[in-house]
């Protein structure tokens, strides 16, 4: 009898469970609704939110929440389910939902009539809106604006009642259903495993696919290598897209939209590792939207809607055959590259990376180490290797190039080629290489691994081919304590020399003229030439018309002091332009370099101090102005002291000096300053002020003092004074 008891105990208590789980579990607790302490919606829990309806306009819209297969509730996916079916917008969601969790009454007004119901708008209101909670239905209803502004009339389910809420709290209500509607395009959605494009847009079609999974392929119109980065920018372009609006939910009228056929079509074909079946991604974009200047139709897949997007978003889409085709010689980044190996019939050169850094070992058993940012502008060099632009009746509209035919290939020397570069990528993810065929005036052909074509490149590439170290050396070559520096010596050309020297702590040209140097150009030139490093290295040996040539520049440095054996000294020599600079000989070193054209050009700028045209006013006894026949003399009286004149000679300074041939032009004026006693000599210095450069506020004026060779360049503006109608 105990043992039936108990059973039929037992049974009504997981009767009772399955009636509080099922029925409660549906219901707001008391806890529940007391949290809600004084907020406008006393039954309104987040958590137990399923659906939202809101009618407006005489249109009806939903938003439901997507519950799992147990009904339990997915507290952040919400859906549109009504008039359509669509994702949501996450951000537009949760912002209505905070809004009507947080809203608040400003007051209750009670006991309401027909006649109040009328004037409040709450019996033909604005807006219905009704929220599932659990199993209750909470219905509100919104009508006219309060006078003065004070908000917006609501009432929730009590016709008798109303309360004055803010206007936030309808404005979060008055939308359509668009407002709720994801904009992103492929929500969820990637193209990271694209194998396949299509792209059709104004300058053609293109076909790209990538059958190996790593290196992308143009296969329509021509067969060539891609350029990974803008077949990728337009699969970064799918999962970037955002509708700005929904202009039409089917496709029955795509032509309308310049979508049938569309100005653009992209479709992407993705592969599954588990070799399932391949998806798709497709996006037709169209023509200007209406009213929106910035933005242009476009649909997704084969369904609708049609939407409007950016005009800016879809760029990635609108490239030519310029962009589409590669035009790097290699693609392998530097962390990416384990080895890298230049080779020719008879030498070779292995440059590997290894735990302890970089490392080369060439075919005669040479091995050192490798200077890892001479690797790095090695591997540089070949990526930005320049291609010659095509031209009619070559088989790529991009570069120079040829049919990788039997023909071309032995008649180029590509069967046979002089030098191959291979790369060896890390963590086996394959080789690249390149071949070396004939070079001539009008570049040099390569062929990139198997691509079926054959690209003629500037001559400049054929350096890089070279089975050298040279690649690796470091790219310091001087190192130098610019401090310690004592003499320096800048021949340009055959004649035009200029040699400086330290003496009592201070620079002086001492040749072709002895005048001041300018010690801020003097130390920022020995900081540089002590500190100079190579752009790169481009052979072990100098050419036979370098070795015969004279230098564009030669620069000859001492380094040290007195005591035997401190004493450093450099001669750079510096010959014909080279890709970002000049080819460039060190020492006795026969290793060819090439050196920035910034330093280049500072060997252009004489070392002559700026200020030898200006003498301090108090040094100054008179000045005269000598112009044609006539002449103004301006003794030092205390009102010519603080004249124009006098201003401009105590300040007058050059930007730089032309050079020591003293050829000013025609002299337009001559300034002569008589000097106090014991001022700096001469005693009275003649500026011969001559030819103009240039108009404008950059015009210079060649200006020179008559005791010296040096002509100097001098703002115009600094000589208005001398040189206008009056003094």
């Amino acid at each position: 009898m105990k043992t039936r008891t108990t059973l039929i105990l037992a049974v009504i208590a997981i009767a009772l469970g399955a009636y509080i789980y099922f029925h409660e579990r549906h219901t707001l607790s008391q806890s529940e609704v007391e949290a809600r302490g004084t907020h406008l919606l006393k039954h309104f829990v987040r958590a137990r939110l399923t659906t939202v309806t809101v009618e407006r306009g005489g249109r009806r819209w939903t938003l439901e929440r997507i519950l799992g297969a147990d009904e339990s509730v997915d507290l952040h996916v919400w859906r549109v389910a009504a008039p359509v079916r669509d994702a949501a917008d996450d951000e537009a969601v949760n912002a209505l939902l905070g809004s009507l969790e947080w809203g608040d009454a400003r007051r209750t007004l009670v006991d309401l009539t027909a006649a109040d119901l009328h004037e409040f708008g709450l019996d033909h209101p604005r807006l219905r809106a009704t929220l599932r909670v659990a199993n209750e239905d909470i219905r509100l209803t919104l009508g006219a604006e309060v006078p003065g502004g004070e908000g917006v009339y609501v009432s929730i389910g009590e016709p008798a009642t109303a309360y004055i809420v803010g206007k936030d709290f309808f404005e979060a209500l008055d939308f359509d259903v668009d407002h709720f509607r994801s904009k992103v395009l492929f929500d969820g959605r990637s193209a990271a495993g694209a194998v396949r494009v299509t792209l059709r847009n104004a300058t053609g079609s293109y076909e790209f696919d990538r059958p190996d999974g790593h290196r992308w392929w143009v296969r329509q119109p021509s067969v060539a290598y891609a350029s990974p980065g803008a077949v990728e920018a337009a699969l970064n372009t799918f999962e970037s897209l955002h509708a700005q609006r929904f202009v039409a939910e089917n496709l029955d009228q795509l032509a309308r939209y310049g979508l049938d056929p569309a100005d653009m079509d992209v479709h992407a074909t993705m592969s599954r590792p588990d070799g399932g079946a391949a998806s798709s991604m497709r996006i037709r974009v169209g023509h200007v939207c209406e009213g929106h200047p910035t933005e242009l139709y476009a649909v997704t897949d084969n369904e609708g809607p049609v939407m409007c997007v950016t005009a800016t978003e879809v760029e990635a889409f609108r490239v030519g055959s310029n962009m589409l085709y590669e035009q790097h010689l290699v693609l392998t980044p530097d962390d990416s590259v384990e080895r890298i190996q230049v080779a020719t019939e008879e030498q070779h050169v292995e440059i590997t990376r290894s735990d302890e850094g970089w490392k080369f070992h060439t075919h005669d058993d040479v091995r050192g180490d490798a200077d890892e940012a001479a690797v790095a502008r090695f591997m540089a060099d070949l990526r930005s290797a320049p291609m010659v632009p095509s031209s009619a009746g070559e088989a790529s509209s991009v570069v120079a190039s040829l049919p990788a035919t039997p023909a071309n290939l032995a008649a180029q020397h590509l069967d046979h080629p002089y030098a191959t570069i291979t790369i060896t990528k890390t963590e086996n993810g394959g080789t690249e290489s390149v071949v070396l065929g004939n070079s001539d005036a009008s570049g040099t052909w390569v062929r990139r691994g198997d691509e079926p074509l054959i690209l003629r490149m500037e001559g400049s590439l054929v350096s890089l081919f070279e089975p050298s170290p040279i690649h690796v050396r470091p790219l310091r070559v001087i190192t130098e304590d610019d401090a310690r520096a004592v003499r320096f010596r800048v021949t340009r050309g055959q004649f035009d020399r200029e040699t400086v020297e330290l003496a009592d702590g201070r620079w002086t040209v001492i040749e072709p003229e002895r005048v001041i140097a300018e010690r801020s150009l003097c130390a920022s030139f020995l900081r540089r030439f002590g500190t100079l490093s190579a752009e790169r290295f481009v052979a072990s040996e100098p050419t036979m018309e370098m070795r015969t040539a004279r230098p564009r520049y030669t620069v000859e440095a001492t380094f040290g002091t007195a005591t035997p054996g401190q004493v450093h000294a450099h001669m750079l020599r510096i010959y014909d332009s080279a890709p970002g600079g000049a080819q460039a000989l060190l020492d006795e070193d026969h290793a060819v370099f090439v050196v920035s054209q910034d330093f280049v050009n500072e060997l252009e700028a004489r070392f002559a101090s700026r200020d030898l045209l200006s003498t301090e006013v108090a040094n100054v006894a008179a000045i005269r102005v000598e112009r044609g026949r006539t002449h103004t003399d301006l003794p030092a009286t205390d009102a010519n002291r603080a004249s124009p004149a006098y201003q401009t000679v105590a300040t007058l300074h050059a930007v730089g000096v032309a050079g020591y041939d003293g050829n000013i032009g025609a002299v337009r004026a001559t300034v002569v300053v008589t000097r106090t006693e014991g001022s700096p000599v001469p005693h009275a210095m003649r500026i011969l002020i001559g030819a103009q450069e240039g108009e404008g506020d950059t015009a210079l004026v060649r200006v020179r003092r008559e005791d010296l060779p040096l002509v100097f360049r001098v703002p115009a503006s600094s000589l208005s004074t001398f040189l206008g109608e009056s003094l």
